[in-house]
């Protein structure tokens, strides 16, 4: 195989001029010049100059077989590629990487010279070292550098090890600085990093640190020994720590372990309001009785604090303390249409229907969860008002022709999702509103719905409901919602706020496909049908997923009798949960429900997916089913 010098590759993917070539061509040259150039093979990159010369995606090129030999590369060629390509995804990875090389090779000065400010630790270490061993390390600024990377709870990488060595011999790594380690690594509860940290100290801080180790594992054994050590900062900050701990596990006891000890330790305002506040949630978000007393008597504005008030309020059905909680919100936050929603459902539970009236009439003629459950106590129909993308042709066509989108485009062709979505999003970063609609417009012409929906809602303009709720992939969701008995607008708005209609999803838990089925419960339901087992790249298939995420939300519909509210709550946190959330006695409104569920993503998710219901009740061309007649009351576990 024949080797080229780093500079003559360079030269040679100069676009050559005068040459043409067929789109179509490029597209299947590329991934096969792409493989090369991954490999560090220059000669198989020349093979394809001459078609590649003027295609969009050239410079990935260059950046592959230039991250393939960093370790022999000069400045300046790395220099010159990340000055030509400053809009480049990967140039933050490439600058990263060519430190990394520098400091390998122990080129210090190289490295300082070559250096941007970063957030990085590791280069940040390197940074230190790098000053070290140039004999610059001693001054403020690198001091001040290293004692912030040494002031950190959990382990740091290697790279810091000899900035760490360093201080000690130059005599900058006090015991204070030690202990203060020490004490951050309790916080994380990084036992064994601070039983380590300790053994340079005394006694008395090994001692702490073995008690700490005692107060999280049982507080309420700690907290209730028979002699407590005497009352000094150290021990307020042990013993408020392990209040905040118990009342994570148990709220009553944490509130009375706390007046018990009160008269031996005289914890401060902001320490008896941390324990105060965590039990006080804690309480709520478990729906016990007291929560609410106890949530007024967290001092402060906390705007948690404040929302799990009236959840509480709610919950206990008291409209006059939901009513006081909300008018007493900051504008901001009293102004979101949920808590406008509420103040007008105390307004009406009281009796004041002249004011419940007029405050849902004014919400009705919004868009959205909250907007449709107002419309259905004033008997409005929905406000599903959308404007449709009109094309500016000539911003479509400049926009068409900058080379970010260029290069999104042909990832996009390539099938290769994350660089497509990595150019798009550098792409769509400075746009203004006009130009994120016009984006959107691109993404949709180039069938890139997920990009179309994000970037639109990027934009503010929520008024565009075709391009934000697409329908797609009917020929798979239509007769699976049918054959399941599932109302096929329940099953699109759900794929929407999974996926955003992305067949290959895949979260950062595992879940996978349009329907983000976890590969465990996709597997168990296919046995249950009698399929063959999927494996992961099957259950990114649009037909099998549907298929399978269709039955699994119908066995979920199934097990809480067909009540819409709870099946989504349970497809997002899962039935065990749900289960656990359903009142104990009676029966409770759904929307009440649905505010006082404890997990903020499942409440947002449920809220989503019952709002987006309406809408593509409308885009399915159906007459909208109210929320009311989809949220039932929710009653008590069976």
């Amino acid at each position: 195989m024949r080797s080229l010098s780093l500079l003559a590759v360079l030269c040679l993917l100069t676009p050559v001029g005068g040459v043409v070539a067929d789109l179509g061509a490029q597209r299947t040259a590329f991934p096969d010049a792409l493989r090369a150039a991954k490999r560090g093979d220059a000669a198989g990159v020349e093979r394809h100059l001459e078609l590649l010369a003027d295609y969009p995606l050239l410079p990935y090129l260059d950046y592959y077989l230039l991250g393939n030999r960093l370790e022999l590369a000069e400045a300046d060629a790395v220099s010159a590629f990340l000055a030509n390509n400053v809009d480049l995804p990967v140039n933050a990875r490439l600058q990263r990487d060519w430190l990394l090389a520098l400091a390998r090779r122990n080129r210090w000065q190289t490295f300082l010279d070559q250096w941007g400010p970063t957030s990085d630790t590791t280069l940040r270490c390197h940074w230190v070292n790098a000053h070290i061993r140039t004999d610059q390390a001693e001054n403020d600024a690198v001091i001040a550098v290293a004692t912030e990377l040494w002031l950190v709870g959990r382990s740091q990488p290697d790279a810091c090890d000899p900035v760490f060595a360093w201080m000690e011999r130059a005599s900058h790594l006090t015991d204070g600085l030690v202990q203060q380690r020490m004490e951050l690594a309790l916080d994380a509860r990084q036992f064994s990093r601070a039983v380590w940290l300790a053994r340079r100290l005394d006694e008395a801080d090994r001692d702490f640190v073995q008690r700490w180790q005692a107060m999280q594992s049982n507080p309420m054994r700690a907290l209730s020994a028979t002699r407590l050590p005497p009352d000094t900062e150290r021990e307020r900050r042990l013993v408020t720590a392990g209040l905040d701990r118990l009342a994570r596990s148990n709220p009553a006891q944490a509130r009375d372990r706390l007046a018990r000890i009160s008269p031996y330790y005289q914890l401060n305002d902001s320490q008896r309001a941390l324990i105060l506040r965590t039990a006080a949630i804690i309480a709520a978000q478990r729906h016990q009785p007291e929560a609410g007393e106890w949530l007024a008597e967290v001092p402060g504005t906390d705007p948690t604090v404040v929302e799990w008030r009236v959840r509480a309020a709610l919950r206990a059905g008291d409209w006059s303390t939901t009513r006081t909680v909300i008018q007493s919100m900051p504008a901001p936050q009293g102004a979101q249409s949920g808590w406008r929603y509420w103040l007008a459902r105390a307004d009406a539970a009281e009796g004041k229907d002249q004011s419940a009236r007029q405050q849902f009439t004014e919400l009705a003629q919004e868009t959205g969860y909250h907007a449709w459950l107002a419309a259905d106590r004033v008997g409005e129909a929905y406000k599903l008002r959308s404007t449709p993308l009109v094309a500016d042709d000539v911003l479509l066509t400049e926009l068409s022709s900058r080379p970010a989108f260029m290069r999104a485009r042909e990832f996009l062709a390539l099938g290769m999702q994350p660089e497509a979505r990595a150019e798009w999003n550098g792409a769509i970063a400075n746009l203004d509103e006009q130009g994120l609609l016009q984006a959107a417009l691109l993404a949709e012409r180039w069938q890139w719905h997920a990009q179309a929906i994000a970037t639109v809602n990027r934009s503010g303009r929520f008024d565009h409901l075709e391009a934000r709720f697409p329908v797609l992939f009917s020929q798979q969701i239509l007769p699976h919602a049918s054959a399941r008995g599932l109302d096929p607008a329940l099953v699109y708005s759900l794929i929407r706020s999974e996926s955003l209609f992305v067949p290959d999803a895949r979260s950062v838990a595992g879940a996978l496909g349009l329907m983000q089925l976890m590969p465990g419960t996709g597997r168990d339901v296919a046995r249950s049908l009698g399929m063959g087992l999927p494996n992961n790249t099957a259950l990114m298939d649009p037909e099998t997923n549907i298929r399978l995420g269709s039955a699994y939300l119908s066995t979920v519909m199934a097990r809480f009798n067909q009540q819409e509210v709870l099946a989504t709550a349970a497809y997002n946190a899962g039935p065990a949960r749900v289960q656990r959330w359903l009142p104990t006695e009676g029966s409770l409104p759904a929307d009440i429900w649905v505010e006082t569920i404890p997990f903020n993503e499942t409440r947002n998710y449920v809220r989503q997916v019952m709002g987006g219901t309406a809408v593509f009740d409308w885009r399915l061309g159906r007459e909208a089913r109210s929320l009311t007649e989809r949220m039932q009351d929710i009653r008590v576990a069976d």
